[in-house]
């Protein structure tokens, strides 16, 4: 696997705020310094800190850094007679790593040593079986999400760091609609809070978001004005600011610009959904983060493709309601935020480390 380092500076970006006297200011730049891993599609991605990212990806491929990206380990997660495919990632505090394989056969990997050994914890032989995302509330605690089948999602939950999984019962669950599904695009399906969670869907009726306050023991859904209608419209990333205040993003894969309502927001824990201004801001978008400690006063997203192409960063500022964007000849799927100042991103056959100067 070789490397290489690009460093881009985009364009300064100016929001203004009116308040009762004059207009107030805030510049923002962004730098990106990019690493090249050919032919590998990254969409798992988890940023411990500012120097410290782990990711996965297609052809079972995974990875870290520990020192800003000036070195990386790199290795493949091998199953036999499989070729694995990465969709989720996640990391415990106590250090403990998790990847999930989506099909052929569906399952959950750990390693307990910074990947120099993986055991299988959970897997579904099911041909028709599509494993999505893995998160987790604390180093015991964690929920398994899968496609809907009989309508009724595949979530998994374990108490003691996936040694074992209970699946929940299909009649503890509200039932899924007609091809409803989560969409495995940036490893944002699952956003985590306290001990509450939420899942974005979407698909030919409604988008919608399917939550629990209790760590998976009870469930509610609501819908959400996210486009809906064709088979890869609706919710691709969830993202909560507290227990309260969360957005839902996401659109119509097929038809990227299109414009349509893509972003909605909560603010009573996802019992009801807002639209969110979506003027400026692309048709379609795959990962959206809070910015971290800035008082929940920017959204930062993205809106790449597997199959490739141009993608787009955005920030959207509550401040002034606008969106402002960044288009990136290459191809971002997910992101990650370690600080205020840094977020990691990932996509096909690139990972980026984005400084933002405020």
């Amino acid at each position: 696997m070789r490397f290489h380092l690009i460093i881009s500076l985009f364009t300064t970006l100016i929001f203004s705020a009116c308040n009762d006297s004059k207009p107030t200011y805030t510049a923002l730049k962004l730098q990106i310094e990019e690493f090249q891993f050919p032919e590998v599609s990254i969409r798992a991605l988890v940023a411990v800190n500012d120097s410290t990212v782990w990711f996965a990806g297609s052809k079972g491929v995974w990875g870290y850094t520990e020192d800003h990206g000036k070195s990386w380990v790199v290795d493949t997660l091998r199953i036999p007679g499989s070729q694995p495919e990465i969709r989720s990632i996640q990391i415990t505090p106590n250090g403990n790593v998790y990847l999930v394989n989506i099909m052929k056969p569906a399952g959950v990997y750990r390693s307990t040593n910074k990947g120099s050994t993986w055991q299988q914890l959970y897997m579904d032989a099911d041909s028709n079986a599509f494993f999505d995302a893995v998160n987790f509330w604390d180093d015991q605690n964690g929920i398994l999400l899968g496609d809907a089948q009989n309508n009724c999602f595949h979530i998994a939950i374990t108490n003691d760091g996936g040694n074992t999984w209970n699946k929940i019962k299909c009649n503890e669950l509200p039932p899924t609609l007609d091809n409803e599904n989560p969409y495995a695009a940036s490893n944002t399906n699952i956003a985590i809070q306290g001990n509450s969670a939420w899942i974005g869907t979407g698909g030919k009726d409604k988008a919608r978001v399917f939550y629990t306050t209790d760590q998976g023991k009870n469930w509610s859904v609501s819908a959400t004005p996210i486009i809906a209608g064709r088979q890869m419209t609706g919710i691709y990333s969830v993202d909560f600011l507290n227990k309260s205040t969360g957005i839902a993003a996401g659109g119509d894969w097929d038809s990227v610009s299109l414009a349509c309502t893509n972003v909605a927001l909560t603010k009573d824990g996802g019992a009801t959904w807002n639209k969110l201004n979506n003027a400026q801001n692309d048709g379609y978008i795959s990962c959206a983060r809070w910015i971290p400690d800035t008082k929940g006063q920017y959204i930062f997203t993205l809106s790449g493709r597997a199959r490739g192409g141009e993608s787009t960063m955005a920030i959207y500022s509550f401040e002034t309601g606008q969106w402002t964007s960044f288009p990136n000849p290459k191809n971002y799927l997910s992101a990650q935020f370690s600080s205020k100042n840094t977020v990691w991103i990932s996509g096909k056959d690139w990972i980026g480390r984005v400084r933002i100067e405020y």
